[in-house]
């Protein structure tokens, strides 16, 4: 072989090592981008110069930041809230939000919203209706678990905004919040299908709440238990018993 083929062979196999590297690249980057979190200081690491300033989020009217080794988080007693807003692209279908949360002496009052949360909504430009979507929500008393939803873009929403809160008395901490967007049909499906059955109706510590389904509060709902879609629960008498429905 000749050294004029033998560079030509050696520049031919530079090239298609660049191609390969090129495409990794690009498809390592797309995957990332998909799945990054979108949440700024959602582990509540970073802390701001003024007193009670956390990066990323609105200055916490009754939160606490709790360390407990190497871990901080953020903690409600009897009500609070704290708010962070993060852009909608056009190419997001939806979001996966999830949180870590610990509740204790939870007194969960008889509207739907009084429990722990992140209240999630979306803003739509010149609108001033909040959009509120499905939210990670825990109703009864629980050691430190991640609750987490899927969420649906509400159409024309340009910002999804979401708010760790206490709307009852008792106690709860969140930590590590993230918000990961959706950009393909197949994907939402795949989280919808690992979601659904979690986010449908939450059960706490694998016990069902007031499980006979005897106890309706003013909305219509069973008292100790959250639905992403309530237009889908249905109760009704069979006899004395009261037994749930849900409907597609």
């Amino acid at each position: 072989m000749s050294t004029r083929q033998i560079y030509q062979t050696a520049k031919k196999q530079v090239y298609y090592i660049i191609t390969i590297v090129l495409f990794i690249s690009i498809m390592m980057s797309a995957f990332c981008q998909e799945n990054q979190d979108l949440v700024r200081n959602g582990n509540f690491e970073q802390m701001g110069s003024d007193e009670g300033e956390i990066l990323g989020w609105s200055k916490p009217p009754k939160g606490s930041i709790i360390k407990e080794g190497n871990n901080t988080y953020i903690q409600f007693i009897n009500g609070g809230k704290i708010t962070q807003k993060i852009s909608v692209k056009p190419e997001y279908k939806g979001f996966v939000i999830s949180a870590k949360m610990k509740t204790s002496s939870l007194q969960i009052g008889e509207n739907s919203w009084n429990d722990a949360r992140v209240n999630s909504y979306y803003k739509i430009p010149g609108d001033e209706k909040n959009y509120y979507t499905s939210m990670p929500t825990l109703k009864t008393n629980s050691p430190w678990k991640t609750v987490e939803i899927l969420s649906e873009v509400k159409p024309g929403a340009d910002t999804l905004v979401i708010e760790p809160c206490l709307l009852c008395n008792g106690t709860v901490s969140f930590d590590d919040i993230k918000v990961i967007p959706v950009t393909n049909d197949q994907d939402f499906l795949e989280a919808s299908k690992n979601i659904l059955q979690s986010s449908l109706l939450n059960i706490t510590n694998g016990q069902f709440n007031e499980g006979q389904f005897n106890i309706i509060d003013s909305n219509g709902m069973p008292v100790g238990w959250s639905a992403t879609w309530p237009n889908k629960v249905k109760i009704e008498n069979e006899g004395n018993v009261k037994i749930l429905s849900l409907t597609n």
